[in-house]
């Protein structure tokens, strides 16, 4: 009977632990996935960032919507005449969470950094992306210093 109540304190336990938790399951994306699910797949360099009047939150961080323009340098998958893309994305609001919890990317036109974005069109024709909002850094991928 006594291994009957440890089970039971166990499982309680675990739930009462996983329901603390900030963040969940993060996927494990292949880039082979990213750029089956992708509707534009480029390489670029930031130029310009703009915060929009959206606020809002993912898990408990509150965050502000951004837009960030890209020029273009490749494109990998899509319109291959594209030179611009804007990407509708999410920053932390105020302080950043300590601890677990959503990931967020954000980009600095004067570093000149180049990344690989795997983006989504979104209902409302912007582009996002592809992996969601709350670890966008599995899309948006710097790969150059």
């Amino acid at each position: 009977m006594k291994s009957g109540h440890s089970f039971i304190l166990s499982t309680v336990l675990v739930f009462v632990s996983t329901g603390l938790v900030n963040g969940g399951p993060v996927h494990k994306w292949s880039d082979k996935e990213l750029l089956d699910k992708s509707s534009l797949v480029v390489v670029g360099t930031p130029t310009g960032t703009a915060e929009k009047e959206e606020h809002t939150k993912l898990g408990r961080q509150p965050v502000v919507g951004v837009e960030t323009t890209f020029d273009v340098t490749e494109v990998v998958k899509g319109d291959p005449a594209t030179k611009t893309v804007i990407v509708h994305h999410y920053e932390a609001e105020g302080q950043e969470n300590d601890g677990p919890g959503p990931t967020f990317v954000r980009f600095d036109p004067d570093e000149k950094a180049t990344f690989r974005l795997f983006l989504a069109r979104q209902p409302d024709g912007r582009f996002a992306p592809t992996a969601g909002q709350m670890d966008s850094g599995i899309s948006l991928r710097r790969i150059t210093k």
